[in-house]
């Protein structure tokens, strides 16, 4: 006797083995996806800081402080003056977390502390 096609329990059983890879494989694309998309905010928010800190070194001047220390003598730059020196390319900045656009005038806070400069995205501070 000739076989013409697959029995219900084959198909059942073929069905069964991929919905077994679909677990397997879903949870695991969304975690790649997920560190992707971290990995990229935070490579772009070290290249905000880095033209930051570039922008500081060429255009900040270290005055005295109250207390004989240094200061800084401005303590935020914005994305767009970083756009607008060529610092940072002009492309529309993200923020992958919240997806959500970051602002132009969003200010980059350039701290002096313990003899270095701290740099921070955003905040109340800088207000």
């Amino acid at each position: 006797m000739k076989k013409n096609g697959f029995t219900l329990i084959e198909i059942i059983a073929v069905i069964g083995i991929l919905a077994m890879l679909l677990l397997i494989i879903v949870p695991s694309i969304n975690n790649i996806l997920s560190r992707s998309r971290e990995n990229l905010n935070e490579e772009q928010q070290n290249e905000i800081i880095s033209a930051a800190r570039t922008w500081a070194a060429e255009h900040l001047e270290l005055v005295p402080d109250e207390e004989g220390g240094m200061a800084p003598s401005q303590n935020y730059v914005t994305i767009k003056t970083l756009q607008d020196y060529g610092y940072l390319e002009d492309s529309t900045v993200q923020d992958l977390e919240k997806d959500t656009e970051i602002e132009e005038d969003t200010r980059i806070c350039i701290t002096y502390e313990s003899n270095q400069y701290k740099y921070k995205i955003g905040g109340e501070e800088c207000q």
